[in-house]
């Protein structure tokens, strides 16, 4: 395996606990915004994914973030009732 992806997992899990808000980029560049399903792993020995919510199967780290406020960019769990930095 290689120390990229295995840095790629170990830094989202430690970050983003199963069950919190994402934002996940679709291959025709549309985005979803849900929750996680499971922690990511290294698929095949070289790809990150990750497991979320409304998405069947693994899909790629890379294309998974932590949702954000659209206002102030912090991460969406500080402002679940509204933009708290206004």
């Amino acid at each position: 395996m290689s120390t990229a992806a295995i840095s790629a997992c170990d830094g989202f899990n430690a970050s983003c606990p199963v069950g919190i808000a994402v934002s996940v980029r679709r291959d025709d560049g549309s985005v979803l915004w849900t929750t996680t399903r499971s922690e990511a792993w290294i698929l095949g020995g070289h790809t990150p994914v990750i497991m979320v919510k409304g998405i069947s199967g693994a899909y790629l780290l890379e294309r998974v973030k932590r949702a954000q406020c659209r206002t102030c960019g912090q991460p969406q769990e500080c402002c679940p009732e509204g933009c708290t930095q206004r």
